[in-house]
């Protein structure tokens, strides 16, 4: 018998839910077993929503004891109670505890616990550094203490490894890799305009561009915010011109108009026209 996974539509409407068998298939696994943890271990609790207790902010300023959420050049993400003071024209990201039963090492325990972690993962998206849209942790239930608990936990890194987002981008390029190989070009440019796609929308995620700004926005006008954001800052290197000619390349082979006229004129793909794609995992990595 064939075994058939559902999903929820307030789930499918998460900023980069992936609607692939593999991702749901994996989602559904990590959500068994974070609710295995919330019914019984915690069936005598209190729960209220993450998003009811607790609020993320955007601030240039972060102090002594706060709860901060920051990715690291390793691609993990740290969450931890700060010990210094940080300052930045560049947003961070805190965690303000609005419910007074909660307090950030409660809460940094509680997210630690193993079936939270993976649960929370699964939706971990990033090219450089690892994402994750609030609200999947705005779909968490937090068990509240039932009396003053305040382990001695200081930071906790979600690894970016068990990320189900960064598996399926590997299969993605395992696939256009396999594509490439085999001289199936046009299949090729396709693929290759997907994962630059996705390694331009998680970068300016990452850099601080608001999920709402780059929600439904193709390769192209991607490209054309990634180009804004570069105009003020002394990136010399970012791939902008490879991102283009990624886009053009992809073009070509997926709209019609553009794909015949390219057959008129006995043009063939070749390998030297992923030259473009090659310096964008050059310079992010996959």
């Amino acid at each position: 018998m064939m075994q058939i996974t559902s999903r929820k539509f307030r789930d499918v409407k998460i900023e980069n839910f992936n609607l692939t068998s593999e991702f749901n298939i994996a989602i559904e696994q990590a959500e068994k077993k974070y609710r295995l943890l919330i019914n019984r271990k915690y069936n005598k609790h209190r729960k209220k929503l993450f998003s009811d207790v607790v609020n993320f902010i955007k601030t240039d300023k972060i102090g002594i004891g706060d709860l901060c959420y920051m990715p690291s050049p390793t691609a993990d993400i740290n969450i931890f109670i700060s010990q210094k003071e940080y300052t930045s024209k560049d947003f961070y990201t805190k965690l303000e505890i609005l419910d007074s039963a909660i307090t950030p090492n409660y809460l940094l325990w509680f997210l630690d616990q193993k079936p939270v972690k993976e649960y929370i993962l699964c939706y971990g998206v990033g090219a450089i550094f690892t994402y994750i849209p609030k609200e999947v942790f705005y779909k968490i239930e937090i068990a509240l203490p039932k009396r003053n608990k305040n382990p001695k936990i200081n930071e906790i890194i979600l690894h970016a490894n068990d990320s189900v987002f960064r598996i399926l981008l590997d299969q993605y390029y395992q696939q256009y890799l396999d594509n490439f190989k085999k001289g199936n070009f046009m299949t090729s440019a396709i693929l290759a305009g997907a994962i630059a796609e996705t390694f331009l929308h998680n970068y300016l995620l990452e850099v601080g561009l608001s999920e709402q700004l780059l929600n439904q926005k193709t390769l192209g006008a991607i490209i054309g915010l990634a180009e804004a954001y570069l105009v003020d800052r002394e990136i010399l290197d970012f791939p902008l011109v490879h991102f283009k000619d990624v886009q053009k390349l992809r073009n070509s082979a997926v709209h019609p108009a553009l794909a015949k006229g390219k057959i008129e004129r006995e043009e063939e793909f070749e390998s030297k026209d992923f030259d473009c794609f090659n310096n964008i995992i050059k310079y992010f990595g996959l």
